[in-house]
């Protein structure tokens, strides 16, 4: 899965992308209405992507995740 974080620093993108992978990569093991999140893991680092308006600032990161359902 890929999360794109916008923000209008990139201090801004910086910390939602953070918060985004330690939230990703810490729900291995875990059950959600039936369906058990196997692994999660960061396949990409963020990535700061300029956008068209010089003012707003995007942070990318991929993720691959196993679940099955139960």
């Amino acid at each position: 899965m890929r999360v794109d974080n916008y923000a209008s620093t990139d201090e801004q993108a910086e910390r939602m992308k953070e918060a985004c992978r330690q939230r990703i990569t810490e729900s291995g093991c875990t059950l959600v209405d039936g369906v058990l999140i196997d692994t999660a893991r960061e396949i990409t680092g963020g990535q700061d992507t300029s956008m068209p308006d010089p003012s707003d600032r995007k942070h990318t990161a991929v993720y691959q995740l196993s679940f099955r359902s139960l």
